[in-house]
């Protein structure tokens, strides 16, 4: 039995039409399995990096994005920080070995000091 040329016009475009689906999906699945495979490396990545840092308190040099800001002392404070205790220091050292408290200290809170 033999077609008419409308039948086979008709499927050829359904077998174009099927091939196209087919490609379409085989995409979708490709690109689907790439992704995976990108997160599946990350992940061990990761896990690696984690292995690696355990049990020291160091972070893994590999690392998911974290909402939480830096908070290393910034420049200023740290000279602040040694600028009171150099001044700390002398203080120290110019009421040693007397038993009064370093003219840089102050009361904190309680009584108010005697005169």
């Amino acid at each position: 039995m033999t077609l008419s040329p409308a039948a086979e016009d008709a499927r050829d475009r359904q077998a174009r039409a099927a091939q196209a689906e087919a490609e379409k999906a085989k995409s979708a699945q490709q690109q689907a399995d790439k992704e995976k495979a990108e997160k599946e490396k990350a992940d061990a990545e990761l896990d690696r990096a984690l292995e690696e840092s355990f049990p020291a308190s160091d972070p893994p040099s590999q690392a998911r994005a974290s909402a939480e800001p830096d908070r290393a002392p910034d420049a200023a404070a740290r000279a602040e920080h040694a600028r009171r205790s150099a001044q700390l220091d002398e203080a120290l050292e110019e009421t040693f070995p007397a038993s009064d408290a370093p003219a840089i200290t102050q009361p904190s809170g309680g009584e108010t000091p005697k005169t």
